[in-house]
This record gives C-alpha cells, structure tokens and sequence, in this order.
C-alpha cells in the first residue's frame, strides 16, 4: 500500500489491479490532519509485506528463466563436425562442356525467322508415308510403327546423366538415377519437394546445379522439366545419399556370393571401387538385409531340421539323420546341439569297395553360425577320398565326438573296432573317445600334423626331406634305414617324431 499526501487529499492507491480508494475531502469525519513536518518522519523504505511479496516473485521469475536457458542448451545438440574430405570441383555435367561458349553461334537461325510452313497433308510433313514398309499389302499387314524420338533413361547404364525432356519411368526410378549420379560425382544433393508426381533436386551450398520433373498429365509420362548442369561446388568423399538401401542394391551379388565377406573388406571394396568412405553400420545393415531377403533367415532354417531330416527319410531309406535338441538350458525352448547325417549310398559304397581305414577330422564353419563340422572320411580303391558321414556340433568336446561315433560304429557296423585304422590328429577329447568306444582299432596320427610340431624345433631343409620320406615309406627295411639317417642329424631327434 503506497500513501500520497497533497492538497490536503489523500490517495490510497493498491498494488491490487483495480482496486483504487477514492480520495477525502475536508470537512469529511474521518478525515486526518498532517502536519507537513510530519511527511518527514515517513521512512524512505516501504516495509510493507506486498513489497516483500513482490521481490520473491521477481527472483523466483529470474530463477525459472535461467533454469529454463539451461535446459534449452542441454537440448540442443552440438551440430556433428563433417568428416568428409573435399576431392576437388565438380565441373559440368557431360554432354553440356560448351554451354558457356559461343551461345550466339550454338543457337544462330534456331530461334525463330522466316520458315517455310508446312501443312501436315504436304509431302515433306513428318506424317508422310515414304517410312511405310513398302511391301505391306493393304488391308493385310498393319504399317510399321516409326521410331520415336522421345530419350528415355537407360537403367542398365553404367554411367548417370540427364538431359531436359529425359522421361523416367516413375518418380522412384528418377530417385534411383539421382542417387547414382551423387555417388559417382560425389555431390551433396538435397530432393525437396519429393513427392510421388513431382521431385526437385538442387546442389548444396551455393550451388546452381539443380534439375526439376514432375508428372505430364496429358501423356503420363515422368519428365525432366528444368535442367541446369553446371556445378560450382566441391566433391567430398561421403554422400547421404549412399544409404543401406542403395549399398544393399549395388553390392546384392557381390554379398550373395560371399555371404561370409567381413564388413570391413566391404567398406574397403566400397572405397576402392566408389572412391566413397561408407559407414561401418551402414555396411552392416546392407548385408543382413541381403542375406535375409535372399539366403534365408538362419536362425529360421533350425527350427526345420526335423522336417530336413523327415525329408531324407523319406527319399533315401536306410539312411541316417539324427538331430539332438537341448530343453533343460531355456525353459520352453528346444536350443540346437548336434545333428548327424550318414546316406545308405555312402554307407554301403564304405562297407563293400573301401579300405577299412577312416580319418577322422573337425573344422570350424565361417557362415553366419559359428558351430563346428566333423567328418568321418575313407580312402576307395583308387587311394582317393572317400566321404562317409559328418555332424555339425556347438563344440568340438569329448561329448560331441563319442556322441559322432557311437551313431558312426552303428551305420558301417565297426563293433569294437577290430580291424579297423583310426587316422586323426591331436583333436580334443577325440583320442580319449576312440580309446571308450573302439578299443582295438589301430591309431594312426596324421603326418601334417606331427610335421608341424616337430618342425618347431628340429628344423632344416634336410631334416623336413628325411621326415617326409620317413612318412610315405612303404615297408619296414626302408623306414629303418631313413631312421637311422635322420638319427645323424640331431640328438633324440627320432624319439622326437615318435
């Protein structure tokens, strides 16, 4: 509340909005009389408790402001810094090298004069019939249809252009052609507006370059309206416009053929053919797309194993397929463990044609599942290959292997092994299976692998000589005699290699 004294009046006046006292004349009753020494005694500062209401609400005002600044900037993202390396200008599109030379010249007697005109009944009329096939009989044959002279875009080209009056087949195959003229110019293009009856492309910057189509309704043909190709910005070496769909439509053979390429050999591949520096997720993405839109989903295909294994059942009986499943991991859920695959074909070409030798090796799959693969292998009459059975396995374990044999002793009837020559390498948990399941078979160790750990530390080209002719010797006589030779070369080293 703020008091005024003048004139013998007084004003009350509230800091309330519309609440305004009227003022008290003289003579009125409940008048007061001041003094005008007593407007001294009033203190400069106004202890009222509207004013000390007011000043909370200001501070607590600037408060909510600068609490509101702060989370503004908090909101606002710093803009990226761009990565990309400038290349060098871009020039004029091809064909349009001359379009600022000589213009007088290049259009001289094509804009307008005196020409003759042409009825399109005269002779010389486009719609004469000296075009016609001249051994059409009328009445029979349908006249031939003469060629148009309206450029269309050639989508199998290899090399992105256009031209004014180019007509595309729809607004999606002009978007197709625009994002193969950015990466091969490595330009900075921006489509707005892009809609499905009209897309307008311009340069970034302060760029001219720019290209406008739309759709004809009269003829409803896709047509490139406005063109000017004449660029004044510089190329870098990344480009929006390279997305995952245009790298999954470029490179869908490359992937189909090497599902297995790792992404950093297809961000090199990329970089060397394009000249462009793609992204790591943008590479990734391409191939799982292309690997499932085309190879199927993996994950998918073990959910039919039983169904692939009723299938081989039924179209070859007498062979074996055995899958084994694990439910106690996941509730619920049957997880892949190993499965088993032996022909009748095979089993009975072992047991009637073949040495009873067998290798037996395990090898890592480089697809998209990281499980191993073994195989049981034999030798013909010819002493070629010969395949006989193989799993695919989570883990190359002491389990894996005596669960691979017990189905391979029950397929070729081995029993416990009598008669039979066991040939592997240093496998784990292998050796400790054989020894369960086939007690009396021969152990023969592979010759590679036993060179690759002796040669560690009996080295020498003479020694590797003596080693390999110790190996492929055929009888007892000579295998003494290249013992004894290799005896020279070192101290212990024949009990080495045995």
């Amino acid at each position: 509340m703020i008091t005024l004294f003048k004139n013998s009046y007084l004003l009350r006046v509230s800091h309330r909005v519309g609440e305004v006292e009227q003022p008290l004349e003289e003579g009125n009753g409940d008048s007061l009389d001041f003094e005008e020494d007593d407007i001294d005694d009033v203190s400069d500062q106004d202890d009222s408790e509207i004013d000390e209401e007011l000043r909370a609400f200001r501070e607590k005002l600037r408060e909510d402001k600068k609490n509101e600044s702060a989370k503004k900037k908090k909101r606002t993202k710093k803009p990226l810094k761009d990565q990309s390396v400038e290349l060098g200008e871009v020039g004029i599109d091809k064909g349009f090298e001359n379009i600022f030379n000589n213009k007088a010249a290049k259009y001289n007697g094509k804009l307008g004069g005196d020409e003759v005109f042409i009825d399109s009944s005269d002779e010389p009329s486009e719609d004469s019939d000296e075009e016609l096939y001249v051994l059409a009989q009328p009445g029979v044959d349908l006249p031939s249809r003469r060629k148009s002279n309206k450029l269309r875009y050639d989508s199998s080209s290899s090399i992105s252009f256009f031209e004014l009056g180019m007509i595309f087949e729809s607004a999606t195959q002009f978007r197709k052609a625009v994002a193969d003229y950015a990466v091969q110019h490595k330009v900075q293009l921006r489509l707005k507006p892009n809609e499905p009856h009209r897309v307008r492309v311009k340069c970034e910057g302060k760029c001219k370059w720019k290209i406008f189509t739309s759709l004809d309704k009269d003829s409803g043909n896709f047509f490139v309206k406005k063109y000017y190709p004449a660029h004044r910005c510089i190329s870098k070496n990344r480009n929006r416009l390279c997305t995952t769909k245009y790298v999954e439509m470029k490179m869908r053979d490359r992937i189909m053929s090497q599902p297995d390429m790792r992404v950093h050999k297809l961000q090199q591949t990329l970089r060397k053919e394009w000249g462009l520096k793609v992204g790591r997720s943008i590479c990734y993405r391409a191939k799982m797309n292309v690997i499932a839109k085309f190879l199927g989903d993996w994950k998918l295909e073990f959910s039919r194993l039983l169904d692939y294994a009723d299938i081989i059942k039924s179209t070859n009986p007498g062979s074996s397929y055995w899958v084994r499943t694990d439910n106690e991991t996941v509730p619920g859920l049957h997880l892949f463990k190993y499965f088993y695959v032996c022909f009748v074909a095979l089993k009975n070409g072992w047991l009637e044609g073949c040495r009873k030798i067998i290798g037996l090796d395990g090898c890592f799959l480089m697809g998209a599942c990281r499980e191993e693969l073994l195989v049981a292998v034999g030798k013909n009459g010819n002493n070629q290959m010969y395949p006989i059975a193989w799993a695919v396995v989570d883990q190359e374990t002491k389990h894996s292997w005596s669960w691979f044999l017990s189905y391979l002793i029950e397929d070729l009837q081995l029993g416990d092994g009598n008669g039979i020559t066991i040939m592997s390498d240093m496998q784990k948990g292998l050796e400790v299976a054989v020894e369960v399941l086939l007690p009396n078979a021969e152990r023969r160790m592979c010759a590679r692998h036993i060179w690759a750990n002796w040669q560690k530390r009996w080295r020498g080209e003479e020694r590797r000589k003596t080693f390999w002719r110790c190996s492929k010797a055929s009888f007892q006589v000579k295998l003494r005699d290249e013992f004894e030779y290799m005896g020279k070369l070192g101290h212990k080293i024949c009990e080495a290699v045995l």
